[in-house]
């Protein structure tokens, strides 16, 4: 063998063997950081899991929704149109009250939807 291909030889081997020692040292296992947090913030008491953070079933929110959700398909069906609601009234010369001040009208509604709790 001659010299000139002895060193590509040479040159070869050790390409291939830095080439082994980086992926060794990309893929040899290593102390899980995370799992290791995580085991002392359990110890303390912390929560990581979705059952053990999640909200239990209550009877009473899921009556609420079913009481809620009339009202808000009757905003969705007859919605107010921003230019029927008055952002100031004059109430005397000079003067004007804002619309989140003003008392509401003793009107009948217009819709069949009322605040009022099912007897």
């Amino acid at each position: 063998m001659g010299l000139f291909k002895r060193k590509r030889l040479n040159i070869a081997v050790d390409v291939l063997v830095l080439v082994g020692a980086f992926a060794a040292y990309l893929f040899w296992p290593r102390p899980d950081e995370l799992a290791r947090w995580k085991a002392q913030m359990r110890a303390r008491g912390e929560k990581f899991s979705l059952a053990e953070v999640a909200p239990k079933f209550s009877q009473a929110k899921l009556d609420w929704a079913q009481q809620l959700q009339p009202v808000v398909g009757g905003i969705f069906s007859q919605p107010v149109p921003p230019g029927a609601v008055d952002l100031m009234v004059s109430v005397a010369s000079g003067y004007a009250v804002p619309a989140w001040q003003r008392p509401f009208a003793n009107e009948t509604p217009q819709t069949n939807h009322t605040w009022e709790a099912p007897m």
